[in-house]
């Protein structure tokens, strides 16, 4: 059982914490998942270049400007509210209607967080799922978590076998996700996202309209939806596109556009991996800076995980590149570490020797400079790296135009 309460203006609070009293009706909602606190902001900023440039991307085609773009604003999603709207209008623009959804349930191992933003014309919403905080050891935890888990009773083709997720992921996902207020109610009813919805039902006493007159015609301005997150924030958005696949093939999910994630682990299970790329594949386009070593989690000894989706793999001498499908050893995708603990270890210092100006050249990062450069080799640089998951490896080597897939 989950409790809601939300306040007058724009901004609410609804959640476990319901018995503040700040003048509001509690709504007693019987939904999954598990009880959780959710804190939902909605506030007002003001659009165009971005939706011009967003709606004009081919479906199922990699863009340079959505994911330089989206990589800006998963990287910023890890601010505070105030900093990452700022953020998101001084590189992109303005943005009208924004909601961030935030769930804290520590001893569930859940605290998430999404945002939603919508452009002035009402053609374009991006969703961002926030990643794993560094000082946020339940965040850790989640990511710890490798038992599988059923998908909302997805099954495969032979309608039998369900298909197997990490639970970790998943109980932060649909905690953001479903519910009265999530994530998907908003996307199907983006009047919603508006500063003067009334979630009692009023809407006539704005504009004449009933909220589901409203939310039809905004349904029908809607053309594109983006899908982004860093980290955990990039197997949350993995995990959105699979469920809109599923669920919504002939609806909302044609408005898809991409899912775009960045350093993202493998969340599903290697056996249903084919079946994913079948549902959702086709737009989900996988970001990997150098050797980040998170793409290559969860280890080998927690249970067989794999990717779906094509990967773009950074290196400092051939920048982004799309990288070749196949198995095992036939593939240059990230594929799975085997212990966890030792690999980290040698991402560790990795993470150490980069900040160790003079080994530059020992570590391939003085490719350019003139003559010496040929033989600026990566000697020392590991085969996997912490330092290279951060999001400023990705939003700093993007480049802005054309597409990958070129």
């Amino acid at each position: 059982m989950v409790f809601y309460k939300a306040t007058t203006g724009y901004v609410a609070n609804f959640g476990q914490g319901a018995n503040e009293s700040n003048g509001a009706a509690n709504e007693t909602v019987d939904h999954p998942p598990t009880p959780i606190g959710i804190e939902n902001e909605c506030v007002d900023v003001s659009s165009s270049t971005l939706s011009r440039e967003l709606t004009k991307i081919e479906r199922g085609v990699q863009s340079n400007y959505a994911a330089k773009t989206l990589s800006l604003m998963s990287g910023w999603s890890y601010s505070d509210f105030d900093t990452f709207k700022a953020k998101i209008a001084d590189n992109v623009g303005p943005v009208v209607n924004s909601i961030r959804i935030q769930v804290k349930n520590e001893p569930f191992l859940v605290q998430a967080t999404a945002q939603m933003l919508r452009t002035s014309d009402k053609k374009v919403i991006i969703i961002i799922f926030r990643g794993t905080e560094m000082t946020n050891l339940a965040n850790w935890l989640t990511d710890a978590v490798t038992k599988k888990s059923s998908f909302h009773d997805v099954t495969r083709e032979d309608g039998r076998t369900e298909i197997k997720v990490h639970s970790g992921f998943k109980a932060n996902f649909d905690a953001v996700w479903f519910g009265s207020k999530g994530i998907l109610m908003h996307l199907l009813n983006p009047a919603m996202l508006s500063e003067d919805y009334d979630y009692d039902g009023n809407y006539a006493v704005q504009n004449g309209r009933t909220n589901s007159e409203q939310n039809l015609l905004e349904q029908n301005l809607l053309e594109t939806v983006y899908i982004c997150g860093h980290s955990l924030g990039g197997a949350m958005a993995s995990l959105a596109g699979l469920y809109l696949g599923a669920f919504y093939k002939a609806g909302i999910f044609q408005k898809v556009r991409g899912v775009y994630t960045y350093g993202a682990p493998m969340v599903v299970d290697d056996r249903d991996r084919d079946f994913c790329e079948r549902l959702c594949g086709n737009v989900t386009f996988r970001h990997v800076y150098y050797n980040d070593i998170v793409p290559h989690l969860p280890p080998l000894i927690t249970g067989s995980f794999d990717h779906f989706g094509p990967e773009y793999r950074f290196h400092p001498r051939d920048g982004w590149q799309k990288r070749h499908g196949g198995l095992g050893f036939k593939s240059d995708r990230c594929t799975q570490v085997v212990f966890g603990v030792p690999e980290a270890l040698v991402g560790l210092g990795d993470s150490v020797l980069d900040n160790i100006a003079w080994l530059n050249f020992f570590r391939g990062e003085d490719h350019n400079v003139p003559v010496i450069g040929f033989f600026s080799r990566g000697y020392l640089k590991g085969f996997w790296s912490i330092i290279d998951h951060s999001p400023l490896g990705y939003m700093l080597t993007l480049p802005e135009d054309g597409s990958l897939d070129a």
